[in-house]
């Protein structure tokens, strides 16, 4: 075996030298590595409790759809792919509510608790114009409804009250429109329909078999009254005609039990000027 001489050997320890620091260096690249796939595979841990004044969710594109934010009143708001607010559900002083918003960003449905201590709450349908529709009124002391026209105008309005009983109003109740009012109590119906603010005919029905329509003027003064009255102890079918002072001038009962008619003309002052028979 031929000696090495000391230039071979310092060769032979540097090459040595190298491979130790090639298999340290590695180390910290493999630990890292390692780290790497234990954290691919290990799942995040679930978060009891997550504070923000505001989380946005975002769809694939990178735009928001839904927003929770802290605001005054906090809402949760939904957005549709242009961005346009089309839900909006949040809390007030008065309560929750939560708005529909249609194509253009205008309300279209609004949904409210009642007020406290009433109870229910209201459900509000709006044009395209922003003015009311219909509103839905639920509470402790009835239900309320009304449709509106396109100026706003009631067309229909209905409640269940329990103070005053059934109520359906058809009609325009403005200053110049016409107006149909049922109402119907523990006693008695009555159908009153109004032209120009003014009343212009009444019929009543009573549980106590007494019925009538009245029939006013222009002025709302009745000019006409005809019904079954109670007569004795039976009802008459009569026909009165009043003066605009509301004066009866003529007055014709027919008897019950017999058929036999009865007419009167009576003056101002509700004396007989002329009867027959």
């Amino acid at each position: 075996m031929v000696p090495q001489t000391p230039l071979e050997l310092r060769v032979q320890r540097l090459e040595r030298d190298c491979r130790r620091l090639k298999l340290v260096a590695s180390l910290p690249a493999l630990a890292l590595l390692s780290v790497l796939c234990i954290g691919a595979a290990v799942p995040p841990p679930i978060q009891r409790l997550v504070r923000a004044r505001q989380v946005d969710i975002l769809d694939d594109a990178g735009a928001t759809v839904l927003t929770l934010a802290a605001d005054k009143r906090g809402a949760l708001v939904a957005k549709d792919r242009a961005g346009t607010v089309r839900l909006s559900l949040g809390v007030t002083e008065h309560g929750p509510g939560l708005v529909l918003f249609n194509n253009d960003g205008g309300k279209s449905v609004v949904l409210s608790a009642g007020a406290a201590g009433q109870g229910g709450g209201v459900l509000t349908f709006v044009g395209k114009d922003g003015t009311a529709r219909a509103h839905l009124l639920s509470s402790n002391s009835g239900s309320f409804l009304a449709l509106f026209g396109k100026e706003g105008k009631t067309g229909v309005m209905a409640t269940t009250a329990e103070a005053t009983g059934p109520y359906l109003g058809i009609g325009d109740s403005g200053p110049a429109g016409t107006l149909i009012e049922i109402t119907a109590g523990s006693r008695d119906a009555n159908m009153t329909c109004y032209s120009r603010g003014q009343c212009r005919a009444n019929i009543r029905v009573g549980r106590d078999g007494v019925s009538r329509a009245v029939f006013r003027g222009a002025d709302g003064k009745s000019s006409a009254a005809l019904g079954v009255v109670q007569k004795d102890s039976n009802t008459a079918p009569t026909l009165a005609l009043s003066d605009r002072g509301e004066k009866p001038r003529f007055v014709a009962v027919l008897d019950p039990d017999h058929g036999n008619p009865t007419v009167s003309c009576l003056s101002k002052d509700g004396k007989g000027l002329w009867s027959a028979p």
